[in-house]
């Protein structure tokens, strides 16, 4: 280490002793480095300088623990045995220092210190340091220019001197330091060794200071960890507080269970009691329950047999009142709301498949007759349903019904509206339900004597039966023809449409393009509603008769019972004149309401009849506005 160096440290650094201690105590007003030191063998060590200054730095030491201060200790010794003295002297050899070297030793020495010290520094401790001297070095080897005598940093040696104390005085004497005169016998090895000493001081002042350090972080912990104790003592006792607590209401429930449990006793003993009285009655209650088991078993053999009788006249009785009861699972409503939707399609399917000819192309058109265009049977049964007028106008026009396919539209409306009246009127396809139909007309108003025409034999039937007999009659031959597969005749409506088409110019291929699926689909469609309708009125109504009616081609019109479609008050002023004019087709269906009544007479039947929904239908007089 160098001298400039050493110059600079802050053990070399005098008049420390005005300077205020960081690390002095807050308990003590003194600093740190005035209070003793206590070495291995007890006696006071007090760390003094050459220049007589106390350095700051000096005053950590005195904080070291006391394994560090007897390693330093230690180490003193084993140099002092080395060098063979344990007081330091200058050599022979050496030049004494110079007078201003003197005099600047003298200003900077402490104060001497007497062996009768009593201080407090002195009473505390039995070990001290002795005073370091201060030489001044003289380098034979430098130039002329330089000083004569060069400043040599302060060597620091820790020397314990041993004090003498008295107990009973409470005294100390102490040994003298060594004289100033004396100077090492060789500078530069001792100021070596004094600079590896030192650096074997700061280093173990290193260590001492981390081993504070550390022992202040392990204090630090240690409150931490008082401090969770504290915290876990406190949660503790306020758990022992909680649990007391509980246990003391624990105790007082105890309590309250042994006074319940004393007072459910002696009501155990009162219900044993009881129990007892109401054994010896049950002995008595027994004998007389068996004796009304005996008559109990008597009147069962008896009720048995009545509730036989019962049965079967309750079973006559339900079978009856399926006869007797009038009661309508659909209601008037209902059946108008049906037709409604029924007259609703079959307008609107007519409307598209008369459309279909507007489309045509003049290459596509073929002129027919309608004996190209229908069989014979089919063109006699369509020109009775629609019209011989209507026909004849659409045939006479032929492919000119794509200017205007209104003439169309009305024949195939009156096509749907006769299909699906005869098929909500009929109880079945055949001939049987033609005859059905006139039984039940027979039997239902005019009460005669009828002769069965399915049977050969003369077996007569008399109508003496009521509306609601009549009625359930009619639901149970319905529901029961029902189970069969009939036909719908709706092949026939097709081939008929499609001929009409034919007429009207369409190709030979029509049933077997796009249209005709489409066709077939709205046709079944129209099937699907008036087979509702026939439920609704021939096995849903049994208050009163309700048929489907439409206005006949070529009858005369009439106001009360039929409505007029096409444009009446643009052809004919609404009046009289109405009345005579005939029917040209009908365009929508009605519903008719009839019910029988029984008078006094058992063989003669009151009926009425009242129109829920008049019938649509295109006077004659609209062909000349079409035409």
């Amino acid at each position: 280490m160098s001298t400039k160096r050493l110059a600079s440290h802050p053990y070399a650094q005098p008049n420390d002793r005005h300077r205020r201690n960081p690390l002095r105590s807050n308990s003590d007003s003194r600093p740190l480095h005035s209070q003793p030191v206590v070495g291995q063998n007890g006696q006071q060590a007090r760390p003094i300088f050459s220049n007589g200054s106390v350095n700051s730095s000096t005053s950590m030491l005195t904080s070291l623990s006391l394994p560090a201060q007897m390693a330093i200790e230690s180490q003193r010794r084993a140099k002092s045995k080395a060098s063979g003295d344990q007081k330091p002297a200058f050599p022979k050899s050496s030049t004494p220092p110079s007078s201003t070297s003197d005099s600047r030793d003298t200003s900077e020495r402490p104060p001497s210190t007497t062996s009768s010290s009593t201080g407090p520094a002195a009473r505390s401790t039995g070990l001290t340091y002795a005073n370091v001297t201060k030489a001044s070095v003289t380098k034979q080897s430098s130039p002329p220019s330089t000083k004569s005598h060069c400043s040599v940093a302060s060597q620091i040696s820790f020397i314990p001197v041993p004090v003498t104390r008295s107990r009973a005085q409470n005294t100390e004497t102490r040994t003298p330091p060594p004289p100033k005169n004396q100077v090492l016998s060789s500078n530069d090895t001792k100021g070596d060794a004094w600079k590896a000493e030192r650096r074997t001081l700061e280093k173990d002042l290193e260590r001492a200071v981390t081993e504070k350090n550390g022992v202040l972080r392990e204090n630090e912990n240690l409150k931490k960890r008082i401090a969770n104790y504290d915290n876990r003592i406190s949660s503790l006792e306020r758990t022992l507080r909680e649990e007391r607590t509980t246990s003391d209401a624990l105790k007082d429930q105890l309590a309250t269970f042994q006074q319940a449990s004393l007072v459910i006793s002696e009501e155990g003993n009162r219900a044993l009691k009881k129990c007892r009285e109401l054994e010896e009655r049950n002995a008595g209650l027994e004998a007389e329950m068996q004796k009304l088991k005996e008559g109990a078993r008597e009147a069962e053999e008896k009720q048995s047999q009545l509730q036989g009788l019962l049965d079967s006249r309750k079973q006559e009785l339900k079978t009856v009142q399926v006869f007797l009861t009038t009661t309508d699972t659909c209601s008037e409503a209902d059946v108008l709301k049906l037709v409604a939707s029924l007259n609703a399609e079959i307008f609107q399917t007519s409307a598209y498949i008369a459309g279909l000819v507007e489309d045509l192309a003049d290459e596509r058109v073929e002129n027919l007759t309608w004996q190209q265009c229908l069989n014979r049977d089919t063109f006699n049964l369509i020109e009775a349903r629609v019209g011989r007028d209507l026909l004849d106008f659409i045939g006479e026009r032929g492919p000119d019904n794509r200017r205007d396919p209104f003439p169309l539209q009305l024949a195939l409306q009156a096509i749907l509206v006769w299909w699906s009246t005869f098929m909500v009127n009929a109880f079945c396809d055949n001939s049987i339900g033609n005859e059905l139909a006139t039984l039940y007309r027979h039997v239902k108003e005019k009460g005669e004597y009828l002769i069965h025409p399915c049977v050969r034999s003369e077996t007569q039937l008399a109508a003496k039966e009521t509306q609601a007999v009549a009625a359930r009659w009619r639901a149970i031959t319905i529901q029961n023809l029902a189970k069969f597969k009939h036909e719908t005749y709706s092949s026939f409506v097709q081939y008929s449409i499609f001929g009409i088409l034919r007429m009207a110019g369409c190709c030979q291929n029509l049933p077997t393009s796009k249209n005709a699926t489409t066709i077939c689909e709205s046709i079944a469609v129209i099937e699907k509603i008036w087979k509702q309708i026939r439920a609704a009125v021939k096995e849903g109504v049994i208050s009163c008769d309700m048929e489907l009616v439409h206005g006949e081609p070529g009858g005369k019109f009439d106001r009360t019972s039929m409505d007029d479609y096409y444009m009446e008050d643009e052809i004919l002023d609404v009046g009289s004149q109405l009345d005579d004019e005939p029917v040209l087709c009908p365009v929508a269906v009605g519903v008719k309401k009839s019910t029988t009544k029984s008078t006094d007479n058992p063989q003669v039947r009151s009926g009425h009849n009242m129109t829920l929904l008049k019938p649509k239908v295109v006077l004659a007089s609209a062909l000349a506005h079409m035409a």
